[in-house]
């Protein structure tokens, strides 16, 4: 359960002081924006805690998870000690564990932070307008009972306020539906961007890897080959079974190695691959969301770009790929449906 210790503790967090520049070179400017991003969102979710109470109540515990973690990460850069151990390793360490904590986090509350903007940016401004002219009516028939004269005017009022409060109302539906559609793809155009690049670049670092680990296995195999024929060419039985048993242990692990290059590498190519296909197809949603006013057209573009978010990809690195029976789009549709 996320207690008020913990917002007080996430509130007084600066995010410019975890750059940690008094430490030179082994600053942590190089996951500024990748803190400034997991700070940014969970700040985002503390605010709007009660919404996400009452929607994703069975995830608090989970993101209460992220909360600690993010705290135990800002712990451990304000405490970096250069003069301690090994300094650089342990940036290094450190620097890991925040990105792969921040994707973790992404992946498993991006849809989360999706819907609680939409549910924060439009029906909450329409319920209390609604609560607001529910007042107001009370009020006018209140004071209409005065005399007959009154409630002929007053009357025409209340008609004359419930159009403009309509028209308020379709405004603020209007405002929301170019804020979900305009604002919210484009940040996630950016940010599904910046996930592909950061995949591609792991991609060839474990092209690097599987590559050198082809050509070292390979000579490795040559050396042992060689160092077989000169020294045990003409050993006995029982030490030959041991030296080709040791050769053949010594090559397994290289294989091993290999085989972990090529999982690597596949799922790296799946992630760039399917988040690159968010990003273009966010990036040219705002395009076609502009070149029509028809809100049932919108509403099938906006669909489709949940579509292109939340349902599984198959991009052709994995081997086992199927397509569910049951879409995330099919999920939250019964939700809203409340079935």
């Amino acid at each position: 359960m996320i207690n008020d210790e913990l917002v007080n503790k996430l509130n007084s967090i600066d995010a410019e002081s975890l750059k940690r520049k008094d430490l030179g070179p082994l600053n942590f400017e190089e996951v500024d924006s990748t803190l400034k991003l997991f700070l940014e969102f969970l700040n985002f979710f503390i605010k709007n805690l009660s919404i996400f109470r009452q929607i994703f109540s069975q995830r608090e515990s989970e993101l209460e998870s992220f909360l600690q973690n993010f705290l135990n990460f800002s712990n451990q850069i304000s405490s970096f000690d250069v003069n301690s151990g090994d300094p650089a390793g342990q940036r290094r360490n450190l620097i890991s564990q925040i990105n792969s904590q921040w994707q973790n986090f992404f992946n498993s509350f991006n849809s989360h932070y999706f819907f609680i903007l939409i549910q924060e940016g439009s029906f909450n401004k329409i319920r209390e307008e609604l609560n607001n002219t529910d007042q107001s009516f009370k009020k006018i028939y209140q004071e209409a009972k005065n005399t007959n004269e009154e409630v002929a005017k007053i009357l025409n009022e209340a008609k004359t306020q419930g159009e403009e409060t309509k028209n308020k109302i379709n405004e603020i539906i209007e405002e929301a539906r170019k804020f979900s559609t305009k604002d919210v793809v484009v940040k996630y155009s950016e940010i599904f961007g910046e996930q592909a690049q950061y995949h591609q670049e792991k991609t060839t670092f474990w092209w690097k890897c599987l590559a050198g680990s082809i050509v070292g296995e390979i000579v490795l195999a040559v050396i042992l080959i060689v160092i077989y024929y000169h020294y045990f060419n003409n050993v006995g039985t029982t030490l030959s079974v041991s030296v080709a048993i040791t050769k053949l242990f010594i090559l397994s692990a290289g294989f091993l190695f290999i085989a972990q290059c090529v999982k690597n590498l596949n799922a790296h190519n799946h992630l760039a691959v399917i988040n690159k296909h968010r990003a273009n197809a966010l990036a040219s949603f705002k395009a076609f969301i502009n070149s029509t006013d028809d809100p049932q057209i919108k509403d099938a573009l906006i669909i489709q770009v949940a579509q292109s978010i939340f349902d599984p990809s198959i991009s052709g690195y994995l081997s086992k790929e199927e397509a569910p029976n049951l879409t995330n789009i099919d999920i939250i549709k019964k939700i809203i449906d409340g079935k």
